[in-house]
């Protein structure tokens, strides 16, 4: 395993990398996206904020994908599964770059349809599961809870496309408060990161430290008052690699703790839509979840504090959960 000074120099390397580059790339990004539109499904007090750059997805993943093979390069943990989680991450930035992309110029900021992007996900997340069963087949069918039983490799592999798909949406649909985001997911990586250590998972220790750092390093532009949004080049770029962690380490249930607001993100979604289809009524004022405390009084930094505490005890239950279940 590398030492905890190769793995914090990783990390804080990976957020100058990270920051310094969306600095960079700001300028351009910003006359980039000068046309993109706000969403009509917000809060009102979102409208002031039109004309702020998007698509800072595209400087954090790349430097998160820098630091993930460089630093595991340099602690001696590098591996194809390193390149197999870059190379998911890669795939689902651009789809969301796509996505992004057809939203330049449109006044609803709607991007390309939901099935097409489902489908385009489903694909890369098949080819991720089956080449990670393929580096070590013995490996395929372990536990998905911290070494007590093993799966069978079929309902394995359903679960990675489950995990993967469901957070990369669950972090694009958690994505529209400034900084929410981005903290969460350094958060998760952070608690990832002690759950890959202590299984003796080098590789993904290094990779989930990477993007930690790539994520922290963006939140010190997108802060409130956010400079930059992430995009959904970011959102489900960075979406899929924490996901990639969990698949390929096999924590993808103790990662359910981990990832509990992006699952209470996604969760508000889907009950909105089946109840308004149903019964005509709305459970939330407005989904998901974070617009609905806005419209309850709270203010945008509330919010997101409140939020990123409720990630940081869910990251605590879940290395409590650990600590039990590791002999």
């Amino acid at each position: 395993m590398p030492s905890l000074l190769t793995l914090a120099a990783c990390f804080l390397g990976t957020v100058v990398l990270s920051a310094l580059a969306t600095r960079l790339a700001l300028p351009g990004l910003r006359r980039l996206t000068a046309s993109q539109h706000i969403r009509e499904d917000v809060p009102e007090t979102h409208l002031g904020k039109a004309g702020t750059p998007s698509m800072g997805g595209i400087p954090m993943l790349a430097a998160i994908l820098a630091a993930g093979v460089v630093g595991s390069l340099a602690a001696g943990a590098f591996s194809v599964r390193v390149l197999l989680c870059a190379g998911l991450a890669l795939g689902f930035a651009l789809v969301g770059l796509v996505d992004d992309w057809q939203k330049l110029g449109d006044t609803k900021s709607k991007g390309v349809l939901a099935r097409y992007r489902i489908g385009a996900e489903a694909i890369l997340s098949v080819l991720f599961v089956t080449a990670i069963a393929l580096t070590d087949p013995g490996d395929a069918a372990q536990t998905t809870w911290i070494g007590s039983t093993a799966w069978p490799v079929a309902p394995m592999g359903l679960l990675g496309l489950f995990v993967i798909i469901g957070t990369a949406n669950a972090v694009n649909l958690t994505d529209g408060l400034d900084g929410l985001a981005s903290g969460l997911t350094a958060i998760g990586g952070i608690a990832l990161a002690i759950v890959c250590g202590a299984l003796g998972l080098a590789d993904m220790t290094v990779w989930a430290v990477a993007i930690a750092g790539g994520a922290a390093g963006f939140l010190l532009l997108n802060a409130k008052p956010a400079q930059i949004w992430m995009g959904d080049v970011g959102s489900l770029g960075i979406g899929a690699a924490l996901a990639s962690v969990a698949v390929t380490g096999h924590v993808e249930i103790i990662f359910a703790i981990v990832a509990l607001v992006f699952v209470a993100e996604a969760l508000s979604v889907i009950l909105q839509v089946i109840s308004f289809q149903t019964t005509g009524k709305r459970i939330f004022r407005m989904a998901p979840l974070h617009h609905h405390f806005e419209l309850a009084g709270l203010d945008e930094t509330q919010v997101v504090s409140r939020f990123w505490l409720a990630g940081l005890a869910a990251a605590a239950l879940s290395l409590a959960l650990l600590c039990y279940a590791l002999p």
